[in-house]
């Protein structure tokens, strides 16, 4: 894949997203969409204790129209052959991917209408939050016509037969559900982690070979970087739960249609050291620990993202 189609992919997404939140974020704001807050002590905070949410739209949209783009230039460029066996099912996993990454996108955002309107879904238990996202998984898998019985962790491969599919869900739903639980602690940090992983996850696919896969990933790294104006703490519009389940649905689609498993697996070490200290008595997370330390919102989402970087750099090793 050309140098210029990948920066078409993710500029394109980036430029679309910021410049719609423009006219968007004013329009939420007229229209009071915002998700109430509790009021701070810190009086940073207390001035923007009403800020707009839905912000994850912009992502949304950015990412469609990059992908859009770029797909068109990549036909053209290179006279892609639709009647391909091969391209077919390449276009299905994209679609289905992208369509996976909606529902999520859905139901993130009659979540968030739901609190601006102060009635807020009762929030179902979390065993049934997880089986659901597992079914959803699941399901996208199948549609996919996921034939492949590998486990593919890099350094060694495992054939799993028919239980390849329910152990990929099972990872794809632990990975979803860390980054949704524990994305929204800090302005900018659901953006900033996702658009790294993404860009990650691009570089890995175009070294395995997986051009179209890859221009998914690089045109959702696009759309959450054009967030980051709006983003970025004080955050002038949060993503709120459509952004978040967005990101987490894309990256999730991106790691299972690699089928790289250990790709997979560091991208949930990301999500997952900011659980772990969660389980000792105090209950804080990882993030909450580095606030509480004084660490500024600045220094806490470079450490993620630096892991993350560190992360993606070790799947794209292992995979050489």
């Amino acid at each position: 894949m050309p140098l210029w189609l990948q920066l078409t992919a993710a500029l394109s997404a980036a430029i679309a997203s910021g410049v719609m939140g423009m006219a968007f974020v004013p329009y939420l704001r007229k229209q009071r969409f915002c998700e109430p807050e509790p009021q701070k002590e810190d009086a940073e905070n207390t001035i923007h204790s009403l800020r707009p949410t839905m912000g994850g739209v912009l992502a949304v949209f950015g990412c469609l129209f990059g992908l859009v783009l770029s797909y068109a230039l990549y036909c053209g460029a290179f006279a892609v052959d639709h009647t391909s066996v091969s391209v077919q099912q390449l276009n299905g996993e994209m679609l289905y991917s992208i369509a996976y990454a909606l529902i999520c996108a859905v139901l993130g955002f009659v979540w968030d209408l739901r609190i601006v309107r102060r009635k807020p879904l009762r929030k179902q238990p979390l065993l049934m939050r997880w089986a659901f996202v597992f079914l959803l998984t699941t399901l996208f898998l199948l549609l996919c016509g996921w034939e492949n019985t590998i486990l593919d962790f890099g350094f060694f491969r495992y054939d799993a037969g028919m239980l390849c599919v329910p152990i990929t869900a099972a990872i794809g739903t632990v990975l979803w559900m860390l980054f949704s639980e524990n994305a929204e602690q800090t302005d900018g940090m659901s953006i900033s982690v996702g658009s790294v992983v993404l860009l990650g996850m691009a570089v890995l696919l175009m070294q395995e070979g997986k051009a179209l896969h890859a221009l998914l990933s690089l045109a959702a790294a696009g759309g959450c970087m054009g967030c980051f104006v709006w983003n970025l703490h004080p955050a002038k519009c949060r993503l709120g739960r459509t952004g978040i389940f967005w990101i987490s649905g894309i990256v999730t689609a991106v790691c299972m249609i690699s089928r790289l498993h250990t790709a997979m697996l560091l991208m949930i070490a990301v999500y997952l050291i900011d659980v772990l200290p969660s389980w000792r008595k105090n209950g804080m997370t990882l993030q909450q620990n580095m606030q509480q330390a004084g660490m500024k919102h600045w220094q806490r989402i470079a450490v993620f993202a630096g892991f993350a970087c560190f992360c993606c750099i070790v799947a794209i090793m292992l995979y050489e």
